[in-house]
């Protein structure tokens, strides 16, 4: 059997130098779909043989998968093939040092000249539609042939390049990464083919059969499943809301998780709320270690908030996840955080700049329970498209987006360093909105009366804060300790009556001015 030699493969490999990544991936994909692609249609991609295509092509070692048969979901654009080459690959690409590369583990019975080389790639691959418009031939490779063993061959070609890794995935600028190129929610072939900005108006890939969803009958429809379809590398939210008690911030983060999230049942899963305390630490927020009586006691370890929607996250990365931290600074957050303090970072795909390592959360991820890690752990696991081993980096994923609210009138509270403030959208909510401004559910709090007065919530509260602000008052900080609009609201029975009690909200609310006046 005939094989290219290391030199060839080299030079191939070194023509491709400047090109996307996600080239790659697409003609893998490409190649388990028909030949014909039509646009607007919904096509299963069958990910055992994806996978076991992109290891083919672009990992270093050939390891064992064990995949489970599950599929992902395709559409192409109307227009997906020239707005692909005028987007992402810009100038044509060599078709002779592609299907070198791609072919680089294919063994030959005799040696193939490069006509037979290139319609062998564009059959496999299924790239008949395409290879007129992405591709040319530059004769720049001259083809040779060993017959040596195909992977000692393979390691050459790696040691001509000065890699020096046993593992991880070839990219196309000459360097390596850890991930393999199996992980689909990290290589660099398929992660940003699902989360980039860049290829809405190209294909949409999901882990939903999107067919069930959408209709896609009409040419147009394309377009309206990429407005609705939540681009999470772009919308994903590191948000703090701050203001006085009551200005809206829990409205604020209420209304961007329902945007996100129609079905209420959905919310359920899909959002965990958490409330920092002076008490409240990074055992209780990521997780930590209890004793488990099952058959005897064990310790295993249980899972926090944290570690919860991240495995959510993980494992359903089609979906959006939130996780809600209310009264951020009532509690020490840079002690509650800990070295996930290092993850708040996030590149323009919306995955954490820098990664740790936890195997406790690791072991979490890989298990069935949803509250504690399983007594045992098989040595990988498929989580949502990717391979998990203890040893895998955690980063903060883009459909993960955590939201936060403080107060700014609170005394007793802990200051939030500037290093933490930095890692975080920080979003001042206003409370001296006007009236003719104002939301039709503020406008519906500021009218609800007191009691059987006819006074008006609204009126009564901009009046308190008007003499709260008086300047012969001498208060401090006298705009922290305003009313915010919602710093009272109706109880259920009086609320069809647009009331509110009378002598326990104003007892309230002079509670809150009184104790610092005297």
């Amino acid at each position: 059997m005939y094989n290219f030699t290391p030199q060839c493969i080299f030079s191939a490999y070194k023509k491709l130098n400047g090109f996307d990544d996600k080239i790659g991936g697409l003609i893998c994909i490409l190649s388990v779909l028909e030949a014909n692609i039509v646009s607007n249609k919904v096509y299963r991609v069958n990910l055992r043989k994806l996978k076991l295509t992109l290891q083919e092509i672009f990992d270093i070692s050939k390891e064992t998968l064990n995949i489970n048969e599950e599929n992902w979901f395709i559409v192409f654009s109307k227009n997906w093939r020239n707005i692909f080459f005028s987007k992402i690959i810009k100038n044509k690409i060599d078709i002779l040092s592609l299907a070198i590369f791609f072919l680089r583990r294919t063994s030959f019975e005799n040696k193939i000249n490069q006509n037979e080389l290139i319609n062998l790639f564009i059959q496999r691959f299924n790239l008949q539609s395409v290879s007129d418009l992405w591709f040319d031939n530059n004769d720049s490779v001259k083809l040779e042939y060993n017959q040596f063993d195909n992977e000692k061959n393979q390691k050459d070609f790696y040691a001509l390049n000065n890699f020096n890794s046993t593992s991880g995935a070839l990219k196309f600028n000459g360097s390596i990464v850890v991930a393999s190129a199996t992980e689909l929610t990290r290589c660099a072939q398929v992660q940003t083919l699902y989360a980039g900005m860049d290829m809405n108006s190209i294909l949409l890939l999901n882990k939903i059969e999107l067919n069930r969803s959408y209709d896609f009958e009409s040419n147009d429809k394309i377009s309206d499943l990429i407005a609705k379809t939540c681009d999470f590398a772009k919308n994903h939210f590191q948000l703090i809301y701050y203001g006085v008690p009551g200005c809206g911030k829990s409205h604020k983060v209420d209304k961007i998780i329902n945007a996100a999230i129609n079905d209420k049942n959905d919310r359920e899963h899909q959002v965990i709320r958490v409330v920092f305390h002076p008490d409240y630490t990074n055992a209780d927020f990521v997780g930590q270690i209890m004793p488990l009586v099952d058959d005897g006691i064990e310790y295993r370890f249980k899972a926090g908030p944290f570690a919860r929607i991240l495995k959510h996250a993980y494992k359903e990365h089609s979906k959006k996840f939130f996780l809600v931290i209310e009264e951020l600074n009532r509690g020490n957050a840079a002690a509650i955080f800990g070295d996930l303090f290092q993850l708040l970072d996030r590149e323009k795909d919306g995955f954490s700049t820098y990664s740790i390592n936890n195997p406790d959360i690791s072991s979490f991820i890989m298990s069935e329970n949803d509250y504690h890690n399983d007594k045992i752990l098989p040595d990988s696991k498929d989580v949502g498209g990717e391979k998990w081993i203890l040893d895998t980096p955690i980063r903060l994923p883009p459909n993960l987006s955590i939201l936060a609210t403080m107060n700014t009138s609170d005394q007793n509270v802990f200051m939030l360093d500037n290093a933490f403030q930095r890692r975080w959208k920080m979003e001042y909510i206003p409370n001296n909105i006007k009236y003719d401004d104002m939301e039709d559910s503020q406008k519906n709090q500021y009218d609800l009366k007191i009691g059987e007065t006819n006074i008006k919530w609204g009126v009564f509260r901009d009046k308190i804060n008007e003499r709260i602000s008086d300047s012969k008052i001498s208060f401090s900080n006298a705009e922290d300790k305003q009313l915010g609009l919602f710093f009272v609201k109706a109880d259920s029975e009086t609320d069809k009556a647009e009331e509110i009690p009378e002598t326990d909200k104003l007892e309230k609310s002079l509670s809150l001015i009184l104790p610092t006046k005297y």
